[in-house]
C-alpha cells in the first residue's frame, strides 16, 4: 500500500551515495558500491555509442543482468550531458545567445534556491499591486505599467527549454483525436513556438527519452530502478497511464466503461469532472504541479504514488490521469509509458507524443513486431458503421431543426449553418463507407446457409478495387484519397469542426453548439478509417494489406451482459439483428448483409514496418531491449530499420548454477517429437513418455516447476492421459498441480495459489514439496511474470511453439513474405515462421533464473533440438546465447535423471549451508 501524502519522504539532495563511471566521454552515475557486470558495461557502451551517433540498437541481455538499470543509467547520463551541451549551443547561437545567457542565469538561480523564486514572486506581486488606486480599483490600462505575472520567474529553466527548437518543426500529422478532452489538454506554448525554426539558429534541438514497456505493471518496476539513480528529481519524468490505472472518480470507476464515461464527461454536454477542474488554475502548469509533488511524493514517484498524493490534495482532490498525461507531459525529460502509447497512431496523437529527435527505449521488446502489425491493422463492424451513420443523420437533422427557429443569435445561426453544411459532407463519406462495407462483406460465399461462421480473404488488389469509385453517381464520394488532396482537406475540415478540433472554437461558440456535435464513437470510427487511409496511401503500403471478412452467427447466449451507461443511446435491442432493423428507417432502409449474423471486416497489415516507421522515422535513436530478442534476424527485415548496434549479453549467473538439457527420448526409449501427427491421439506413445518425464522431474526438483506446451489442446490431452494412467495421482502427492486459466481475470487467483503451494506446501497435503504449473507458450504465464528462486527451480518446455499453421493471418503473413522475399529483402515465410517459434520458446525459458544468486534447470523436450550428423543444428542457433552455450544432450534418459539429481542435490545443499550461516 502506498504511503499517505502526509508521510511522504522529503526528497534528498541528489548525488549523495553515488559513484561516477566514465564511459564514452560521459560520467555515468551509479549507486555507491554497485559493481557493474561485464554485460552491463558492454550494454552501457553500446547505448552511449548509439545515442551519440544517432544509431538504432538491439540489446539482448538475460534477466538478472541488470538490464533496466543499465538502460536508465547510460541514457540519462547521456541526456544530462546533452542538456549541458545544448545550453552551451544556445549561448553561441547568433539568434538566441543574448537572451539565452539571461535565461540560463535565471534557470541556475531558480534551481539553486527555492527561496529565490519566492522572493522574485513577492517582488512582482508588490510591483503589480502598486498599480492599484487607494480605493482598491485599478488604473485604466493606458495608465498602468506593464504587469508581470508572479509565475514568470518560477520556471525559467522550463521556459528556456521551450523557447527554441523544442521538439519538431513543420506541421503535425493530421488525424482526428477520438478523445474529445485531449484537444483542450494540449498546451499551446510548445506548439506555437515550434512551428518553424528561426533562420540562422544554431541551437541543438531538445531531446526527450521515451521509455516504453509492455504493461503498466512493468512501469512500476522501471520507475523503482529510476529511483535508485541520482537523476531522479533532476531529470523530470512523468508516466502516461490509462484511466484504469489513475482515475479517482468513483462514479466513472463504477460505470463499467471507465474510459467511455470519462470521455463523455468531457464532451460539451458532459458536465465535466470535478477532479479535472480542480487542476485549474492553480496546478494546470507543469512546474506548478511539480512544485506540489516535491513535498508530497518521492522524487521517483510512480502512478500509485501520484494517485495517493493527488487524492489527498486540499481543498479538492485532483485528477492523476490529466496531471500525468497532460500537465507533467509538457516539461518531462523522460516519459514512461506502455508500448501502445508510442506505436498505436491514434493513442500516440491523443497523448501528444513528440518523437522527433527523441530517444526511444522499448524494453521487453521481443513482441514489438506483433504490436506494430496490430497497430497498423483495423477492424470495422456492420453495427458500428450503422451506428455512426444514424448518429450523424440524427444530429444533422437536429441542426436543421434549430436553424428554423428565430430565437438563435446571428452568430449561433452562422455557426449552425456551417455545421449543417459540414454534416452533409460527413454523412456522404460515412454512407460511402457503409456501401464499401456491404460490397466487401457480400463477397463471402454464404450459400451453405446455417453455418456458424463464414470467412473470406481478399488480396490488396481486391481491396484497392473496392475502395475506388469512378461511377457517375454524384451522391457518391471516392474513399481512396491522399491526405494532400482537396477531397481530404474538405472532409478533414468538416470532421475537425464538427468534433471541436478546429482552432476557431471559443467559449461562446461552445455554448451555441451544445447538443449538435457527433458522438465520440462516431469520431472513433472515422479516425480509424483516416489512419488506415494514411497508411494505405503511403508509398507502396497498399500491397501490405489483406482483407479478412468474418460473418459469424449471432448467438443470443453469447451476448455480453454489459451494464447500461447513462450516456448510451436509450434504444433497447436484443442483438445486432434487432439493432440493425431498428435503425433501417434512419439509415436509408439498410438491410443487414446476412440476417442473424455479425459481420466484421478486418484490414490486416502484413508489415510491422508500416507503423514502426510512421512512429519513429524522425527519432534520434530507437533501442530495442529484452532478455530474449533472439532470433534477431527479423527485426531488421520486418521493421525496416538498420540496427547498427547489436549485442547478445552473457548470463551473469555462474554456469554451475544452471542445468540446461535436451531430452530426445523418454524413459521407455521412444523418441519425443511434439508434432501434430504425434500428438493428435491422446493414446499414442508420446503422452506415455512425456507423462513419465514430468513425473520424474517432479520427483527430483523441489518447490516450483513450470511446464509449457505449444497449445491448450496439447496440455489438456496430457492431463487427460495422466488422469487415465494414474500418473496424475502420483504427481499430486508431491506437487499441487495448477493449470494456466484461459481467462485473464482468473490469473491472479491462480498465481496466488501457486505461490502459496510453494511457500506453504504442507497446507496443500502432507508430502507435497511445491507446485507444478502447466501453461502455454505465448500465454499469460510465459511473459512478464517473475518466477524467481523457489517459484521456478525448473522450466520444462514441450516441443517447439510454432504459430497455428491453420490461422488465416499466419498463412497470409507467410504468403506475403514469400512474395516479397527478394524485392523487400524479407525472410521467407518459413524462416519467419520458425523465428516466431523460437522467440516464444526463449521467452518461456527466461521465466527461470531471475538474478545472480538464483539457480535452476531448463529442460527442452523434443528430439528436434539434437545436432545432426555434422554435429550442427541450425535451429538450435536460434536459442538465446546463454542457453545454447550450456545446452547438454544426454544419451539416455537415465543419464539425464542422474545428472539432474546431482545438480539439485548440490544446489539445495548450498542453499542449506547459506541459510545456516545467515542465522
Amino acid at each position: 500500500m502506498p504511503l499517505s501524502a502526509e508521510s511522504r519522504p522529503v526528497r534528498t539532495p541528489a548525488y549523495i551515495g553515488y559513484e561516477q563511471l566514465p564511459m564514452c566521454g560521459v560520467n555515468v552515475q551509479l549507486p555507491s558500491g554497485l559493481k557493474p557486470y561485464p554485460t552491463q558495461k558492454l550494454m552501457m557502451i553500446k547505448i552511449l555509442t548509439s545515442l551519440r551517433n544517432h544509431l538504432h540498437a538491439l540489446i539482448e541481455s538475460p534477466t538478472g543482468s541488470g538490464k533496466t538499470l543499465a538502460l536508465l543509467a547510460s541514457s540519462l547520463a547521456w541526456l544530462a550531458d546533452y542538456k549541458r551541451q545544448r545550453t552551451e549551443s544556445r549561448d553561441k547561437c547568433p539568434v538566441h545567445r543574448q537572451n539565452g545567457a539571461g535565461n540560463k542565469r535565471a534557470a541556475v538561480a531558480v534551481s539553486d534556491s527555492a527561496s529565490a523564486a519566492s522572493e522574485q514572486k513577492a517582488v512582482v506581486e508588490k510591483e503589480n499591486s502598486a498599480t492599484a488606486n487607494a480605493d482598491g480599483s485599478t488604473l485604466p490600462p493606458d495608465e498602468t505599467r506593464e504587469s508581470v505575472s508572479p509565475d514568470a520567474f518560477l520556471n525559467a529553466e522550463d521556459e528556456y527549454d521551450r523557447d527554441f527548437l523544442p521538439e519538431t518543426a513543420g506541421k503535425r500529422r493530421a488525424t482526428l483525436n477520438a478523445d474529445a478532452s485531449s484537444s483542450s489538454g494540449k498546451r499551446s506554448r510548445l506548439s506555437k513556438e515550434t512551428e518553424e525554426v528561426e533562420t540562422g539558429c544554431s541551437c541543438m534541438p531538445r531531446v526527450r527519452i521515451y521509455y516504453g514497456t509492455r504493461t503498466h505493471k512493468q512501469i512500476s518496476q522501471v520507475v523503482k530502478e529510476f529511483g535508485r539513480l541520482p537523476y531522479a528529481g533532476e531529470i523530470k519524468h512523468t508516466i502516461l497511464a490509462s484511466r484504469e490505472q489513475s482515475c479517482i472518480n468513483k462514479k466513472a470507476r463504477a460505470s463499467g466503461d471507465l474510459t467511455g464515461y470519462c470521455k463523455e464527461l468531457h464532451t460539451p454536454d458532459g458536465g465535466g469532472c470535478s477532479y479535472h477542474n480542480a487542476l485549474r488554475p492553480k496546478y494546470d502548469k507543469d512546474y506548478k504541479m511539480r512544485n506540489y509533488l516535491n513535498s508530497k511524493a518521492p522524487a521517483a514517484w510512480d502512478i500509485e504514488d501520484l494517485v495517493t498524493a493527488l487524492s489527498a490534495a486540499a481543498p479538492s482532490a485532483m485528477c492523476p490521469y490529466f496531471a500525468s498525461n497532460r500537465v507533467l507531459n509538457e516539461d518531462a525529460d523522460i516519459i514512461f509509458c506502455p508500448f501502445n502509447y508510442l506505436i498505436d497512431p491514434i493513442i500516440r496523437d491523443a497523448s501528444d507524443m513528440k518523437l522527433k529527435n527523441s530517444v526511444v527505449i522499448l524494453d521487453e521488446a521481443h513482441n514489438v513486431e506483433d504490436t506494430c502489425r496490430d497497430a497498423a491493422s483495423f477492424a470495422f463492424s456492420e453495427k458500428e458503421i450503422c451506428d455512426a451513420l444514424t448518429n450523424l443523420r440524427d444530429t444533422h437533422q437536429k441542426t436543421k431543426d434549430a436553424l428554423s427557429k428565430t430565437r438563435l443569435t446571428s452568430e449561433g445561426r452562422e455557426v449552425l449553418s456551417e455545421f449543417s453544411e459540414y454534416y452533409i459532407v460527413t454523412v456522404a463519406f460515412v454512407e460511402e463507407l457503409q456501401r464499401w462495407f456491404k460490397d466487401v462483406g457480400s463477397k463471402v460465399d454464404v450459400k451453405a446457409t446455417g453455418a456458424v461462421k463464414y470467412t473470406a480473404i481478399l488480396t490488396w488488389a481486391d481491396l484497392n478495387a473496392a475502395l475506388l469509385y469512378d461511377g457517375g453517381d454524384p451522391r457518391r464520394v471516392n474513399l481512396l484519397f491522399k491526405d494532400d488532396s482537396e477531397e481530404y482537406k474538405t472532409l478533414f475540415t468538416a470532421i475537425s469542426t464538427l468534433m471541436g478540433k478546429s482552432d476557431k472554437k471559443d467559449a461562446e461558440k461552445e455554448d451555441e453548439l451544445k447538443g449538435y456535435r457527433p458522438a465520440p464513437a462516431t469520431a472513433v470510427l472515422i479516425e480509424k478509417f483516416y489512419v488506415f487511409l494514411k497508411y494505405y496511401t503511403t508509398s507502396n503500403y497498399n500491397t501490405t494489406y489483406r482483407t479478412f471478412i468474418s460473418i459469424e452467427r449471432n448467438e443470443p447466449s453469447m451476448q455480453r451482459n454489459n451494464k447500461k451507461k447513462s450516456f448510451e443511446p436509450s434504444i433497447q435491442v436484443r442483438n445486432a439483428d434487432d439493432w440493425l432493423s431498428a435503425r433501417s428507417a434512419s439509415t436509408g432502409d439498410y438491410h443487414p448483409i446476412l440476417q442473424g449474423y455479425n459481420v466484421t471486416v478486418n484490414l490486416w497489415c502484413m508489415s510491422p514496418a508500416v507503423s514502426f516507421l510512421d512512429a519513429f522515422h524522425e527519432s534520434r535513436s530507437v533501442i530495442l531491449a529484452s532478455g530474449t530478442l533472439c532470433p534477431t534476424e527479423t527485426f531488421q527485415t520486418e521493421l525496416g530499420v538498420d540496427f547498427k548496434a547489436r549485442m547478445e549479453g552473457d548470463q551473469v549467473i555462474p554456469k554451475e548454477r544452471i542445468f540446461a538439457s535436451v531430452i530426445p527420448k523418454g524413459p521407455g526409449g521412444r523418441p519425443l517429437r511434439a508434432t501434430y501427427e504425434n500428438t493428435s491421439k491422446s493414446g499414442g506413445h508420446f503422452f506415455v513418455e512425456l507423462s513419465q518425464v514430468i513425473k520424474c522431474i517432479c520427483d527430483i526438483v523441489p518447490h516450483g516447476v513450470l511446464c509449457f506446451f505449444p497449445s491448450y489442446r496439447l496440455m489438456e490431452q496430457l492431463l487427460d492421459h495422466m488422469q487415465a494412467s494414474g500418473v496424475m495421482r502420483h504427481i499430486s502427492k508431491i506437487k499441487e498441480v495448477i493449470t494456466e486459466p484461459r481467462r485473464s481475470s482468473d490469473l491472479s487467483d491462480t498465481l496466488r495459489r501457486f505461490d502459496e503451494a510453494i511457500a506453504m506446501p504442507k497446507n496443500f497435503g502432507g508430502d507435497k514439496t511445491g507446485a507444478l504449473m502447466l501453461a502455454v507458450f505465448r500465454g499469460k504465464v510465459s511473459e512478464g511474470i517473475d518466477f524467481a528462486d523457489n517459484l521456478a527451480r525448473c522450466v520444462i518446455t514441450v516441443g517447439i511453439p510454432f504459430p497455428n499453421a491453420m490461422d488465416e493471418q499466419v498463412l497470409e503473413k507467410k504468403r506475403y513474405n514469400n512474395e516479397n522475399e527478394k524485392t523487400l529483402k524479407l525472410l521467407s515465410g518459413d524462416q519467419w515462421y520458425t523465428t516466431q517459434a523460437y522467440r516464444a520458446l526463449n521467452q518461456a525459458l527466461g521465466r527461470c533464473l531471475r538474478h545472480r544468486e538464483d539457480w535452476g534447470a531448463l529442460v527442452l523436450i523434443d528430439e528436434r533440438f539434437l545436432p545432426n550428423a555434422n554435429g550442427q543444428n541450425a535451429n538450435s542457433k536460434k536459442l538465446s546465447k546463454w542457453v545454447r552455450q550450456q545446452l547438454l544432450v544426454f544419451p539416455s534418459f537415465d543419464e539425464f535423471s542422474t545428472g539432474l539429481s546431482s545438480f539439485v542435490s548440490k544446489m539445495t545443499a548450498a542453499d542449506a549451508l547459506k541459510a545456516a550461516e545467515s542465522t
